[in-house]
Parts: C-alpha cells; structure tokens; sequence
C-alpha cells in the first residue's frame, strides 16, 4: 500500500530525519506540559478493563498494539499506569509499538529501555498503518487493544490508505468470546481537532505557532530552532499541508549545524466518509469519546 506521507513529501517529511525524534518530543512538551500526564491516565484507563477481566492463566499474552507509535508517548502511559497501580490479576502483557518511521522507533526503544515492567513485554516493528497485519500474520486475529494516537488517521493521506488501515485492524483483532479475556477486543483511533472539517475553519496560506527555540539534552550545546508552520488548504484533495523549517545550531559558536525544510499532510475529517468506512471495514463505532485535542472512536469488530 502506498505511504502517503512518503509519497507526498520525500526528504522533507520530518518523520525520517535523525534529528526530529529529540525535538519531536521536547515540541511536544512545550505544547502540553503538565497535560501529559491527564494522556497517559487515558491511555492507562483504555488498557485497565483488559487487565480487570484478563484470564491471568492463559498461554496468550494480552495483546496491545500502538499503531503510529513515535517516541512512544502512548506505551510510556500504559508503563506509567502499570507502575503507579500495579497489575490486577498478573497478566502477562506484550506491547508493541509500530510506525513506518525507524528513527521514531529507535528513540521510543531507548527512552523505554529502563521502564521495564515484571510480565511486560515491550517489542517493536517497523511496518506501516496499512500494511500491519498483511506483513505481520502473527498479528492476524490476536491482539486485544489496538491504539492510534495523535491525530492517527489524519495522516493516512494516500487514496484508500485510510480504509486499508482499517482492514487491518478488523483483521487483527481477536474474535468476540475469546477466551483470553471478558473485555470486548477494542481499536481506540483518535481525531485532531484542527482536521475536523465538520466546522468549516480551515485556514489557508496562514502562520501559526510562532517560533520556537529549545535546547537539546541529548547534545547539550546544541539548540533546535523551528519556525512558524505555515498551513495550505488542498480542497480537491481533501488535505492540509503543514511547511516549516528547522535549524539545528552549535550555541557555543553560533554554527548551524544542520537545516532542513519540513513538511507533512493531514487529512481533513469527513464524519460521513469515515462513518462508511468503519461499516465497509466490518467494524462499528461503539463508543466517542473526548480527549484535549483529540476525538477518540472506539471500534470494535460487528457480530
């Protein structure tokens, strides 16, 4: 299936720089701050029914499944709820956290490193949204939770990746009455809210965000330096572009390091279309909920 992001965007797409990952995740702590925490609770909750009715006998993991992981911002949540409230009935746990980015992996894999749980398995696997269970079989009907955060869908651009995608997950979730677990097998996708188009306030050719200074802690004399994005609406093909440009700068000698020109694509939500999709897919939304920026759809596979 064709990545849309890497199709539309090539060297420019952010995801793939060696640098991004680090500023990614500093970015979004500027953006959120204390906030994280009020996500990673929601991430916990989403995991803690499989936890409550899981038969901590089986031979099968539970089995969750963060789609667009990045740094792994949703994994260290589920971690963190694990940590603060131990595990109910001793489950064994597998996570595994995939994107199509093998940089944003390579950071989550080293800032989960230490956050080892006792019957938590944490893997990882470089495969994109809608390619999952197609290049993974041994994903094809066993997971129990499968998540996608930040936006997810928004950045599946490509014509039909958006529905591949959903194919994927009723192919991986495990089948209603499985014995693993009393929780009905769930895929929690997430909406932002600035590709809702259900408003009408798509801006084009604007400025936002300002810019933006931080420094590294991975390389301590070096500070990122980002500009404003600048988003362009695409009606005929139902997408926003969002361009800006970074700097990567030695602060002791006030050398630019590295430059690089960033851009990626959001899809503008249509409700109808999507609500078509789930049906086509063999899903059904059983549950809406709303997080921050983001609206959660809780799907799950029809009887």
């Amino acid at each position: 299936m064709t990545d849309g992001q890497q199709s539309a965007h090539g060297a420019k797409y952010a995801y793939t720089n060696r640098y991004w990952p680090e500023f990614y995740d500093l970015w979004v702590k500027q953006l959120f701050g204390s906030d994280l925490e009020k996500y990673d609770a929601f991430y916990w909750n989403l995991v803690l029914p499989f936890l409550v009715q899981n038969n901590a006998q089986s031979n099968e993991p539970l089995r969750i499944v963060d789609v667009g992981t990045g740094t792994g911002r949703v994994i260290q949540g589920i971690l963190s709820g694990l940590k603060k409230h131990d595990n109910p009935t001793g489950s064994r746990i597998h996570i595994i956290g995939v994107d199509h980015s093998q940089e944003m992996l390579n950071r989550a894999e080293q800032l989960l490193a230490s956050e080892a749980r006792p019957l938590v398995e944490v893997s990882w696997l470089k495969t994109s949204a809608a390619d999952l269970v197609d290049e993974n079989p041994d994903l094809r009907g066993a997971v129990d939770l499968i998540t996608f955060a930040a936006g997810s869908i928004g950045h599946l651009t490509a014509e039909g990746e958006r529905e591949a995608f959903l194919g994927q997950v009723a192919g991986a979730l495990r089948k209603t009455g499985s014995s693993l677990t009393g929780a009905r097998p769930v895929a929690a996708i997430s909406i932002l809210a600035e590709t809702d188009d259900s408003d009408q306030k798509q801006d084009d050719g604007v400025e936002f965000g300002g810019e933006l200074r931080v420094r590294s802690l991975e390389w301590p004399i070096l500070e990122y330096r980002k500009s404003a994005t600048t988003r362009t609406v695409d009606k005929s093909k139902g997408v926003v572009a969002e361009d800006f440009s970074t700097e990567v700068v030695d602060v002791e000698s006030e050398t630019v390091v590295y430059a690089q020109d960033y851009s990626w694509s959001l899809k503008i939500f249509d409700q109808d279309a999507w609500e078509r999709e789930v049906s086509r897919s063999g899903l059904r939304i059983a549950q809406k909920l709303g997080q921050g920026v983001e609206t959660w759809y809780m799907l799950q596979l029809v009887d």
